[in-house]
């Protein structure tokens, strides 16, 4: 089973402090690949330059850097942390949690490396495992925003609402700059029906900086709340703006404008914009029974 888009996100996260703390990186604003920083043939320099192969697709190779480094140093918990993120890179969740395990018996008690094994645990259905892991890794840094995100989206996966939207709130308390934590608590929200709390959160994250995509998306979920509060023309102009920034791949920004137009009476228009978002996401599972009615007609 592949990971969903959120792990595999965050498991972006977990390398990028792990590169970071190698020396694998120059610049943290470019993400250009560098050769590592650390002197040659030490353990740090075979566990930067095996993250930096892997990175570019070179997992054996890599995982020969690892053996190199354990070589130099049999007990370096870096050497098993890095390859653990590399089984997990790769597919290899359970051998993931393995050395993450072994690199935390050996030292490497950090947030990075319980976060990594949270993750693994995580899409292994592991609940219990990867929400120990993951307050471990709040632990050591309660400031750790995507740590905050994973263990609120879970709590969410797991039906709990209340406990998500209080795990969003712990994070906007920590970061209040972090547009996520408002966008994640809108959509919880917006599920339990507090559709003014959601409208409010979604208007302060779209007010914070982030990418163009994201804020397309975002807009897209604010037009659907604005038109369930009855705000038509704000939500078709959110619909319009969504699809300004990304027509490409942003489906829902169709769906938003597609249930706007199938409100205002634009049947044919509705039609139109409900066919592009399932041409775009054919798997496409927000509720659209009337939507794809609406296509058979």
């Amino acid at each position: 089973m592949a990971a969903r888009p959120r792990i595999q996100i965050s498991m972006i996260v977990t390398a990028i402090a792990l590169i970071i703390a190698l020396g694998v990186y120059a610049s943290s604003t470019s993400l250009a690949i560098k050769a590592p920083t650390a002197e040659k043939h030490t353990e740090r320099f075979y566990c930067a330059s095996g993250v930096r192969r892997a990175l570019r697709g070179k997992i054996r190779e890599a995982m020969e850097d690892y053996r190199l480094a354990l070589a130099v140093n049999p007990k370096s918990g870096a050497a098993y942390e890095a390859i653990a993120w590399t089984k997990a890179r790769s597919g290899d969740e359970a051998g993931a949690i393995e050395d993450y395990t072994t690199a935390i018996k050996l030292g490497m008690r950090k947030a990075n490396t319980y976060f990594g094994r949270g993750l693994c645990r995580e899409h292994r259905k592991d609940i219990k495992g990867s929400l120990a892991d993951y307050d471990e890794a709040l632990r050591q840094n309660p400031k750790f925003a995507e740590v905050h995100i994973s263990r609120g989206l879970l709590l969410s996966d797991l039906g709990d609402r209340k406990a998500a939207i209080e795990e969003f709130t712990r994070l906007i308390a920590v970061a209040p700059n972090n547009a996520y934590g408002y966008s994640n608590r809108g959509r919880e929200r917006w599920r339990l029906g507090d559709l003014r709390g959601a409208l409010s959160d979604f208007d302060k994250a779209l007010k914070l900086p982030m990418f163009k995509i994201t804020t397309a998306l975002f807009l897209a979920d604010r037009a659907q709340i604005r038109l369930q509060l009855g705000d038509i023309k704000g939500a078709h102009e959110d619909a319009d703006k969504s699809l300004e920034l990304d027509s490409g791949t942003n489906y829902n920004g169709f769906f938003s404008r597609g249930l706007v137009k199938q409100t205002e009476g634009d049947k044919k228009g509705a039609k139109e914009d409900f066919a592009r978002a399932f041409k775009i996401c054919p798997n496409y599972s927000a509720t659209r029974s009337g939507s794809i009615n609406l296509l058979k007609d």
